[in-house]
């Protein structure tokens, strides 16, 4: 792992560690402490933002994770997917430097490159089905929803209660969060007949007008 300088572009630090896995970096910060997150080939890491020292690891259960799906921070807790050991909900200090402790786990979403995403007071998760669940409630299943074709890769994007479920078949599907329900606002299939799988992600591009 690397890191640059913005400004510059030179090297402002490097770690030499275990392989690299294929989950993306994410930036961590609390009152006391700013980290970055990553996977790397056998444990779920914490990193020093200004020096990169590696302050904890956290090793699951099972090993011979892919790691592909990018850590999701929640206050002093950390949720993170993996097609051995399932959703898990990690809980760690207030200064977020101490090591994290399972707290608990859904083995029924278990994807290899899924990851799963916050809307409302909720965690949405895909693997054959739909999933809330409740991370203030140790992972409890609030609603479960049935997609027909919706496979085990999808991809989700959120904005405040609507989530869009993009599928491996390209189905688009819009769902609505009702207090603690989804319900289908509508769906659009992308270049119907075609059933290659699709593997990449959906892109978001906002355009600005500029102004006088």
């Amino acid at each position: 792992m690397i890191a640059l300088d913005a400004h510059t572009g030179k090297l402002s630090w490097s770690y030499s560690g275990r392989n690299a896995a294929y989950a993306s970096p994410i930036l961590s910060q609390s009152s006391e402490a700013k980290q970055i997150l990553d996977f790397d080939e056998v444990s779920l890491g914490a990193w020093d933002y200004q020096t990169g020292k590696r302050v904890w690891e956290h090793i699951p259960k099972h090993p011979s994770d892919f790691n592909g799906p990018t850590p999701m921070v929640l206050q002093n807790q950390i949720i993170v997917s993996s097609e051995n050991n399932g959703t898990r909900l990690l809980q760690t200090g207030l200064s977020n430097r101490e090591k994290p402790k399972l707290i608990a786990a859904f083995n029924d979403e278990a994807s290899d490159t899924h990851t799963p995403i916050r809307i409302g007071p909720y965690v949405a998760a895909v693997y054959g089905n739909v999933y809330l669940l409740d991370p203030e409630n140790e992972l409890k299943v609030v609603a479960m929803m049935e997609v027909e074709s919706l496979g085990e890769n999808p991809s989700l994007i959120a904005f405040e209660d609507r989530l869009l479920v993009v599928t491996e078949k390209r189905m688009m599907l819009l769902l609505q969060l009702q207090q603690s329900k989804l319900v289908e606002l509508g769906r659009y299939q992308i270049r119907e007949g075609q059933q290659r799988r699709r593997k990449g992600r959906p892109e978001i591009r906002i355009e600005q007008e500029n102004s006088l």
